[in-house]
């Protein structure tokens, strides 16, 4: 199955960003995104694919938005930011809702 359009641009926007090396400028540039990035998982979330168990993607999709506002947001805060452990559990968290769509 084709995966939603709003599961491709976050995967993209997030694969991009952990591409790079770890580094102050990739931190930076990830916070600079924040905004844009908890758009794209709140989209994500808020969509009820077919075929996929409502009530799991409904809990793994606060789990991933939970991640940019529990985690990320402070993170992003500290000066210089590090989205070393963050940006790596937001990641885990899509691909755990990934997971749950058809194949």
């Amino acid at each position: 199955m084709k995966r939603p359009k709003e599961v491709a641009d976050l995967e993209t926007t997030l694969v991009t960003l952990l591409n790079e090396p770890e580094s102050d400028e990739r931190s930076k540039k990830t916070c600079d995104q924040f905004m844009q990035i908890l758009a794209q998982a709140r989209a994500v979330a808020n969509l009820k694919p077919a075929g996929v168990d409502a009530a799991a993607w409904d809990e793994q999709g606060s789990a991933l938005v939970r991640g940019f506002g529990e985690g990320l947001a402070v993170t992003c805060k500290d000066d210089p930011p590090d989205d070393s452990v963050e940006l790596a559990n937001i990641y885990k968290e899509f691909q755990a809702l990934v997971a749950l769509l058809p194949k």
